[in-house]
């Protein structure tokens, strides 16, 4: 008898908590997944091609996120309004949203292209060799192209995702990645009867694959019968100027974040390149592994925002705190293994694919310091994606901005270049930042929690 109470108990708690998180969490991991390969699999698959080849892909890789970066506080804010319309069962305000969205994004992809092109002409000023400066411009003119149809399709993959079908998303996020490898294979060696375009054909395959994920996402959209009572009836009419730019509001704040954040690991590798050439490789390894490590929170970090939307469209302000509960715990657990390898395996990791010791020694001790704040770090994720359910995009941003910039990095610089402790004490202060961070934003979903209990 007890057994079957404690069973009960056990299947309680995970229905409540976890279950629904969970199975929405699977598919947006794997589109944040997704869109990280792209840009991988353009780097190894010109890899044959020389060093030079590799740079300019590399170089076109770190600024093309700052663009995408707009495009996820478009996506982001439209997932939050549509949620909301989906739980309250508001068709017509969200049709309203979604035409919003998908004009604005067509305007910010076009944007974004021109201003991505206008850095051809500016590559020499950013002191880069000369022959990554002479290659780069036709990649990085197709992949400034590929930006068009890759922001409306991020709005789109956002509709089906707060309406809980996230699956057809990242299905074609995952077809496009295939797309993409095989587009690379034929158009940049020339195979199958293509023709042999080098680098070129590695920015056209980009192009082509984002382009065609827009399309199987757009009728997806607009033939599923499920999705027909949210298509604006009429797309050409007068915009009501404060939905319009209550959305732009919205989506720079997220998009500031992403910014702030980035920024902030940008300009550690400015001060590690003044440290020396193995403090500035170590930190980009250690980067690309905290990053990796990120992506299973981000993506349950997106479901938080969904269920949170979709709860207090309903007004049930109640299942928004075991929704954050819930998911603090699921990225809690899984963070922790990570954190495990690396402070414990990092080592032994890195000796897979380096064999220089004072590289590796430096990366180890690195890797140490994101273990230490990988908690942390999932923490501050979750509670950025609960925020984001209530609404509250524009104080968080503040606060990351205040925490990283007016805080973790002086006193990372400070530690690292006036009393002399190295490039670990950069790390230090990031680390410091983000544990500050992950405490403040925890504590400022529990107080609107509570405030919004005390209206209902």
């Amino acid at each position: 008898m007890k057994k079957v109470i404690f069973i009960g108990y056990i299947k309680m708690i995970w229905n409540k908590y976890f279950h629904q998180t969970l199975i929405l969490s699977l598919p947006l991991i794997l589109s944040s997944f997704s869109q990280i390969l792209l840009g991988i699999i353009d780097l190894l698959m010109v890899a044959s091609l020389g060093v030079v080849a590799v740079a300019s892909v590399a170089f076109v890789n770190i600024l093309a996120p700052l663009m995408l970066t707009i495009s996820f506080g478009l996506s982001s804010a439209f997932l939050i309004k549509i949620a909301y319309a989906y739980g309250a069962k508001n068709v017509e305000s969200g049709a309203e949203e979604f035409r919003y969205a998908m004009i604005f994004s067509v305007i910010t992809g076009i944007a974004q292209c021109f201003f991505f092109i206008g850095l051809m002409f500016i590559l020499a000023k950013l002191g880069q060799p000369e022959e990554v400066v002479a290659m780069t411009p036709p990649y990085l003119f197709w992949v400034a192209l590929s930006l068009i149809p890759a922001t409306p399709a991020l709005v789109l993959k956002s509709f089906t995702d707060a309406q809980n079908d996230p699956w057809a998303g990242v299905s074609i996020l995952l077809a496009t990645v295939i797309l993409n490898i095989v587009l690379n294979y034929m158009l940049i060696h020339g195979h199958w009867g293509a023709p042999k375009l080098g680098l070129l054909g590695a920015g056209v395959a980009t192009f082509i694959a984002r382009t065609m994920a827009f399309f199987a996402i757009f009728f997806y959209v607009f033939f599923r019968k499920k999705f027909r009572a949210y298509h604006p009836k009429k797309w050409f009419k007068p915009i009501k100027k404060s939905q319009l730019m209550d959305l732009l509001a919205m989506s720079l704040a997220i998009s500031g974040q992403g910014l702030i954040m980035y920024g902030a690991f940008s300009i550690t590798a400015i001060f590690m390149g003044i440290i020396g050439t193995v403090a500035l490789a170590s930190h980009q390894i250690a980067l690309v592994c905290a990053m990796s490590g990120s992506i299973i929170p981000w993506g349950i970090s997106f479901a938080v925002t969904i269920r949170v939307g979709h709860a207090l469209g309903e007004s049930k302000v109640h299942d928004t705190m075991s929704i954050f509960i819930g998911a603090q715990c699921l990225s809690g657990i899984v963070m922790g293994g990570v954190a495990a390898l690396f402070m414990l395996q990092g080592r032994a990791l890195l000796g897979v694919f380096f064999t220089e010791l004072e590289l590796i020694d430096f990366t180890t001790s690195l890797l140490f310091i994101v273990g230490a704040y990988q908690l942390f770090d999932s923490s501050q994720i979750i509670s950025l994606g609960a925020l984001r359910g209530y609404k509250d995009v524009y104080k968080p941003t503040m606060v990351l901005f205040s925490i990283f910039w007016l805080f973790a990095l002086p006193f990372g610089a400070v530690l690292a270049f006036y009393l002399q402790y190295g490039g670990l004490s950069l790390w230090v202060g990031l680390a410091i930042g983000i544990m500050v961070c992950a405490v403040t934003l925890t504590l400022r979903f529990i107080c609107l929690y509570r405030l919004m209990l005390s209206r209902h």
